[in-house]
């Protein structure tokens, strides 16, 4: 997949306690979370491909979604802390 922008090098991978989220509507902490990862490009004439290179990050205003409700919000929404 492309982006069309860079992953600001300033965000820091967020360290938390594994059971630090869960979903304000149902209670589940089955979620998945939007991240940025910084990726290798790769061109030729006609063609692209990326290749993930490095850690992933994510912050307070990263997307996450409920597994179970599929509700969506930031993922300071979801923080049980």
């Amino acid at each position: 997949m492309a982006s069309s922008r860079r992953p600001d090098s300033n965000l820091l991978a967020m360290e938390h306690d594994p059971m630090s989220w869960q979903c304000p509507k149902c209670n589940s902490a089955r979620l998945s979370v939007t991240v940025q990862v910084e990726a290798k490009l790769t061109q030729s004439e006609d063609n692209f491909e990326t290749d993930a290179d490095g850690d992933h990050a994510w912050d307070d205003d990263s997307p996450m979604t409920c597994s179970d409700c599929n509700f969506t919000d930031k993922s300071l929404a979801f923080a049980t802390d």
